[in-house]
Formats: C-alpha cells, structure tokens, sequence
C-alpha cells in the first residue's frame, strides 16, 4: 500500500526545501510521547492529545499564513496566528463535558505556554474562554480536513479508551488517598491531578518539540533505550563501582581498628547496597558529615535501578559547587562518562557539535544518569517556561536523590513534599533524602512528606566514627555580640593556636567589614583571604585554590567568607567560628573542620555579631534560625545531657528544627499576592479556591498553571539583576568579541555560556549605587562592570578604584 501524502503543511526545512505535512507530524509526536509515558492509564490520553494538538493548522487561512512565513520571515506575517484552539474544540466535541476533555484540552491549549485553568483575572474557565475565542476561528474545515486525513472511527474508537483511562486516573488518585489517614494529610485531589497534567503537557511538548527539532536537523534523536538495554546499562555500572569502592577499600583501616572513619563507611555503603532490594519508595539517608554519602547513594541506585527497572538516576545538590565535584566523583565512579548529564549554568563546551548536543540532552534528561543543581529540579516541577515543562515526564520511574536536602527555602516545604508524594506515590519514582540534618517534614501538620524508611536504621552507631569536630557556644563573649574590631581579635586569638581558621558570617557586608580588619590587624603574619558572592566564580575559584595551596603546605591560613562555602567545598581548617545561624548551617560549616581528621579534634565555635555589623532585617531565614538556634543553645546550658551532650546530636537537631518550623508553618505553602489578593501557590495549583467560581457545577481543573508558574522562584531573587565582570585576560578578551557590532547569534550564545564564571548578581540598590560603573550592550540586554568597581580582594565595590594618573 502506498504511503500516504498529505497536502496540508506543518513545518518547512530551508536547509533541505522540504515540508513536515501535518499528518506526519501528528503521528510522529503521537508514537513519540507514548513511548516517552511511564504510566499505562494515560497512554491513550497523551496519544489523543498529540493527534490533536496541531490540527488548527489545517484551514487555508493557517497554510496561507505559513507560507507568508516562509516567504517573508521578518514582516507582520511573522507574528503566531492560533492553531491551539481548534484541537481543543475537537476533543470537546468526541468527548462533552468529561474529564477526559479538560485534560486533552488543557494539554493542546498550553503546548507553546502554560494556561491557567481557572483565571485570575476574572475568574473564567479556560475552556470557556477558548470556545468564545473559536468562534472567530475556521474550526469547521479544521474538523473536515482532520477527519479527511484520521478514521473518524479510529478516533472516537481511542476516545472511548481515553475515557476509560481518564476515569481510572481519578479512581487511581482516590484509591490511595482512601488509604491515608485524614484528607490534606499528604495533600489533596486536586494538586494531584494537576501534576498528572503537567505530565502530560511535558509528554506533547517534548515529542512535539523533539519531532520538529529532527525534522530540521534531518537526524533521529528519538530513540528511548529498551528495559534490555537499561539491563545491561545498569549491570554495567554496578561493574565498575563495585571496582570503584574496592579500590578505595584497600585504603581502608586495618580489621582491627573495626570502628575507624573508613570501616564506618564501608559498612554505610554496604547497608545502602542491600536497601536497594526493598521496595520502598521514600528514603532518608542520614548519616554524619564525611560519610561518603554520594558514593552510598549511588550505590543503593544503580543496584534499586537493576532490581526494579528504574529508567534513569537524577541527584540534585542546592549548590553549583557540590554538583560539580560531585558530578566528577559519579562520573570517575560508573567509569561510563558518556552516560552522565551535568546539567546547571555553569556548564561551557568547546565546538558547536558538542554544544548543540549538550542543549539537545538538557532539553528532556534523556540519559541515564542526570546530576544537577535544585534549581533545575524545583524548575521541571512547578516553573511555567516550557523548557522547564518539557523535562518533567524524566522524573517519573527513576531514583530522585536529594542531597542536603536541610537547604531547601521554607516556604518551599510544602510544594516540594507534594511533589514527591506525586512522584513516589503516582509516578513510579523511588526518591532518596540525603543529609546530616534531617529536616521534619513527615511532622507538618498539613501537606507533610509521606512515611520514609531509614536506609541505615542504626546510623547514630556510626556517629562516634566519625566525630572529627566539637561545636562551642561562645555567644555571650561578649553578651551583646561582637563589633568587627572583636571578631577580628578573636579570630586572631584563634589563628594563634590552630593556625588556621574560617570565620563564616551571614551577611556580605559583614564579612567584608571584618576581612579589612583582619587584614589590618595582623600584619602580615597570616595570608588573609576573603570569599563572597560579591566575587565572580572564576575569582572564587582562584582564591579557593589558593588557600588550599596554603593549608596543605601548613602555612597560616585566615579566611573570612559567607556561608557560600558551607557545603559542598572540599577544604579543611584547624579552627572554623561560625556567625550565629541555624543548627543545620553550624553543623555544615563543621564540615569544613578538621575534615581529614589532621588533628585528634577540631573546634567550631559559635559567636554572636551585634546588630550594627549584620543587618538582618530583610533576611527572614536567617533570624528565624537564630532564633531557633539560641533556644536549642539555652536548652545546652542549662542541661547539656537533654541534648546527649553535644550540640550536633539527634536530639539538638529534631529540637532545633521543630522550634524552627514551628515559628514559620505559615510561609511553607508559598504565599503569594495574585491580582491584590492573598493565596499561595500549594492553593493555586490545587483547587484555586480564592479565584475559583464557588458553584459546584463547572470544569474539574481549577490550577492557575501559568500564574503559579510565573510566581514560582527555587531561589528568592527580588528582580536581582547579572553583571558580567572583566577579571582577567580571558574575560576581557571574550567580552571584546562580545561587542563586536555583527557578531553571530550562535557566537554570542556562545560567549555568554563561556562568561558565566564571570558572572555576579546585584540587587536593584546595589545596582542604583554601581550606576557610574556599569555599561550596557546589545541594547543594554547585557550589562558589563566598570574594571574600577571590581576589587581583587573582595570583588565587586562600589567605592571605585581612582583612575590611574595620567603623566604629561
């Protein structure tokens, strides 16, 4: 039989001077979203969705408007013309008033864009809305020319299927919560079935997407390994770990010294190796500073992914700097680079080739191992872009590891416990919690995280193994908190005895204050460095490389940093003092003490600033954990032993963060302000009940997809705005190519990637206070620093440096 031709266009390869039909596309994307699913009981919806998500391209008017295009990409003709709305009409036609019909619909509808469900504007349905718009619309000859091209009966035939599964999502739903103790417990109907939408939007959008993009390219990037071939994968990889760790082991302490660090962590690893045959879905990996905890979990994943044919293993770290090192470590570890996504901003490489294929693997997490930063992650789950959208059906059926899991922002809790309720309960996901610090977020009173099995239930028998540091309270010296000329004389006192030291604090603006002083006061008997946001990653990096120079050379070392080198920075100090903050934050900055165990003990002792040297009125998080943290300190005064004499116990931990969350219940739902009026996104992108209309009758689907996803940020940045910095040759070379007036599209693409390391974000203030300093090109999208604004001690100033004189 013939192949079919089809007459009606849906894209044009200039390269080739060939077109896409639409009947062609429409099944591509159709094949390629079903074997993208994870889950049986949507397949014939996203199949369905697919069909009809691009038959608004069928009227002549659409074709006449494509090939204007064509022929005229930079005129009016270039704006989009609607060919959402036809398809939704259709399934609203095979299928009236059904669930089955918002979930097709809304998928088609927010295939280039999320849609809310329910407007915040004035409280109309989408579906309404988008039947009004129709009617200016040629959805007739869209219907025609469809069915002209599909069996009509074929269709309704998979509609009827369609039907059938749409029900069984929502029996599936109430099923399992039927099982939980109290409704709202672990969340509601409503969010759940929001995120099966997003999964399915992110099924259309990346098979859509991915279809095209081939089409253009002329390649087949299509291909989903088989269960045979993730076998073998995984198999592999258990190989060449379990080599990995043997060859490690042989560095391990002698049998008798049963209970020594490396003995500790073996017997961790091997705890973590056998867990992975359970079929449990939710893990806390608790385990102390130090333990090996990335090597362990990833141990319990590719064995948890061979046992139960999981499709891939994503670890997420908060912190640009824990993601690559231990992206290396994975890397080294499973001994199959090419396996391995290291997904974050910071990611630069050499050629186009590779570069294109980088952009191509980030698009859908499409290989077998992702490690990336809670950014992306957070993004994938709840941001409205829809390269964010597109990756989210990757999560389902694989291993979520979550390192430091104690970082995540507060009013994130409850979106993050849904999420992976969702996830592990709906979407075949196993997900691991990785810290030292375990958060409570089983102990919430609404929304909490479903139950999580220990993957190493006696983990406090390893604590004695691997205790390298004691935490001092040292607040009240003096009782009203130190001014920078005490801080300074105190880290001094202590550079005298330990050589080294770190002193942390919580703001920029203090760290600096005491870096000068320190500087000054010493007088050269120490080499004194400062690290800070304020400075670039290129020169945060340098500087970091220094002072690790230094301590193994056993020079005297002071560095004077804010809490971006708490976790995930491979550096240890004799002495660390840490500004007051939360139990979780001193416990971090412990790891950066005595780390190889250099000495029998390491100290980290904590200090209080006074008000004037660390204004913390716009940092909530932190004065909470102040807060939190002097009760569990007054608590250790007066009867250490309630805390088993030490301040990184168990006990201090639970105590801290519940007195920690119980001040701040109120903000875990992410409130936000919509239109002048209160919500949250937990409500927003579950039944909206502050813009939803109050009759019981109407559409099922409530979300604000796209408000919520507008609002939502995985890091605060109050409208922060990226400088680039000219630090050094490199730098000033690539941003003099940068403003080269007919510079390539893809070479500026290309020279903003190599530039992020050369990159700081500023407040809008420090903006305004920086004005004399900062250039713009390319229309001012690309603001660059004044050099005499950039110190190489602290980074960016705005005290500029005086020009140099200029002799006659």
């Amino acid at each position: 039989m013939p192949e079919y031709i089809s007459k009606y266009h849906a894209h044009y390869n200039p390269d080739t001077d060939e077109y896409q039909s639409i009947y062609a596309h429409l099944q591509a994307t159709a094949s390629a979203a079903c074997k993208k699913n994870s889950i049986s009981f949507i397949e014939s919806i996203i199949h369905l969705a697919s069909l009809l998500h691009d038959a608004g391209k069928y009227p002549d008017e659409w074709q006449t408007y494509f090939e204007n295009r064509i022929q005229y990409p930079d005129s009016a003709q270039g704006e989009k013309m609607d060919h959402a709305t036809a398809g939704g009409q259709l399934i609203e036609e095979l299928a009236p008033h059904t669930v089955l019909s918002e979930l097709v619909q809304t998928a088609i509808y927010s295939h280039h864009g999320l849609q809310d469900c329910v407007s915040c504007d004035d409280s109309s349905f989408l579906s309404d809305r988008r039947r009004r718009k129709a009617e200016s619309l040629p959805v007739e000859e869209c219907r025609l020319r469809f069915y002209e091209e599909f069996d009509k009966k074929q269709i309704e035939a998979l509609c009827v299927c369609a039907r059938k599964d749409a029900i069984k999502l929502l029996q599936t739903i109430q099923n399992t919560m039927t099982t939980w103790k109290e409704e709202n417990l672990y969340g509601n109907r409503d969010f759940f079935l929001g995120m099966y939408e997003r999964l399915l939007i992110s099924l259309l959008i990346d098979a859509d997407r991915r279809n095209t993009e081939d089409f253009m390219t002329g390649e087949d990037t299509q291909s989903t390994p088989s269960t045979e071939e993730l076998q073998r994968i995984w198999s592999s990889c258990i190989t060449n770990l379990e080599n990995h760790i043997a060859g490690l082991e042989k560095k391990t302490d002698s049998p008798s010294n049963p209970h020594g660090i490396n003995w500790c962590r073996s017997e961790i690893s091997r705890t973590c190796r056998d867990m992975a045959e359970k079929p449990q879905k939710r893990f806390r990996l608790t385990v102390p500073t130090g333990a090996g905890k990335t090597l362990s979990s990833l141990r319990f994943a590719v064995y948890h992914a061979a046992r139960y044919n999981k499709k891939r293993i994503i670890y997420v770290a908060p912190f640009h700097s824990i993601v690559e090192q231990n992206a290396d470590e994975i890397r080294n570890a499973l001994g199959m680079p090419e396996l391995v996504l290291e997904h974050h901003c910071n990611i630069v490489l050499e050629g186009a080739a590779e570069q294109a294929r980088y952009d191509r693997i980030t698009e859908d997490w499409s290989l077998p191992v992702i490690v990336t930063t809670a950014v992306q992650f957070l993004n994938t789950l709840f941001a409205d872009k829809t390269g964010n959208v597109r990756r989210m059906h990757s999560l389902c059926d694989s291993i979520i590891i979550m390192d430091e899991a104690q970082a995540l922002p507060v009013r994130i809790m409850e979106l993050f416990n849904l999420a992976v309720n969702f996830l592990t309960e709906f979407a075949g996901a196993t997900v691991v919690l990785c810290t030292a610090t375990q958060p409570l977020l089983n102990d919430l009173p609404r929304n909490r995280l479903r139950p999580c099995g220990h993957m190493v239930p006696e983990f406090e028998s390893y604590e004695e193994g691997f205790r390298r540091t004691k935490i001092v309270d040292d607040t009240m010296r003096p009782p009203g908190g130190m001014d920078a000329s005490e801080a300074a004389i105190y880290i001094l006192e202590k550079a005298e005895r330990y050589q080294s030291v770190l002193f942390i604090a919580n703001t920029k603006a203090c760290a600096r204050r005491i870096y000068k002083k320190v500087l000054a006061l010493c007088e050269g008997r120490y080499d004194v460095r400062h690290l800070s946001t304020s400075m670039c990653p290129k020169h945060r990096s340098d500087v970091l490389e220094k002072i690790n120079e230094n301590l193994s050379q056993k020079k005297p070392q002071i560095c004077i940093s804010t809490q971006m080198i708490e976790a995930g920075v491979n550096i240890s100090f004799g002495c660390v003092i840490r500004s007051l903050a939360g139990l979780d934050n001193v416990i971090q900055s412990a790891g950066r003490c005595n780390r190889h165990r250099e000495a029998p003990l390491g100290y980290v002792f904590i200090v209080k600033m006074c008000e004037e040297m660390e204004n913390l009125s716009h940092l909530k998080d932190i004065r909470f954990a102040q807060q939190a943290m002097q009760s569990v300190l007054c608590q250790f005064s007066g009867n250490p032993e309630s805390l088993d004499g030490r301040l990184d116990s168990q006990k201090a931990i639970t105590m801290y963060f519940q007195i920690y969350y119980v001040k701040r219940l109120a903000e875990m739902c992410y409130q936000e302000t919509v239109e002048g009026v209160p919500t949250n996104l937990v409500d927003l992108l579950s039944s909206n009940p502050a813009f939803a209309p109050k009759a019981k009758k109407g559409p099922i689907l409530k979300q604000a997809f796209k408000t919520a996803g507008e609002k939502f940020e995985a890091i605060e940045d109050s409208g922060k705005i990226t400088l680039l910095i000219p630090y050094d040759e490199t730098a000033r070379g690539k941003l003099a190519q940068l403003e080269e007036p007919y510079l390539a599209p893809s070479r500026k693409k290309q020279l903003l990637r190599e530039l992020q390391v050369y990159t700081v974000s500023v407040t809008q203030t420090e903006r305004r206070q920086l004005e004399a300093g900062i250039h713009g090109i390319w229309d001012s999208h690309i603001l660059v620093l004044d050099e005499r604004f950039y110190d190489r001690d602290i980074g960016v100033t705005s005290e500029p440096a005086p020009l140099p004189e200029l002799f006659i």
